[in-house]
């Protein structure tokens, strides 16, 4: 599971959701982007191009589900 050195209880209280339900999450991220993620440039250009969602309104944030 591709948490980056943090725990499914961890990134469940980060955000704000059930363990389960973060553990979930992780096994399909890790199996969408796999080893993708252990690359520092993808992760930047990921988190980069997640913000820029945000701040256009097209992408939902956690407090609007």
């Amino acid at each position: 599971m591709a948490s980056r050195h943090r725990t499914a209880t961890e990134v469940a209280t980060a955000l704000g959701i059930h363990a389960q339900t973060a553990r979930y999450r992780l096994r399909q991220l890790d199996r969408m982007l796999g080893d993708r993620l252990d690359d520092p440039s993808f992760r930047l250009h990921l988190q980069l191009s997640l913000r820029a969602a945000r701040l256009r309104s097209d992408f939902p944030t956690t407090s609007s589900q």
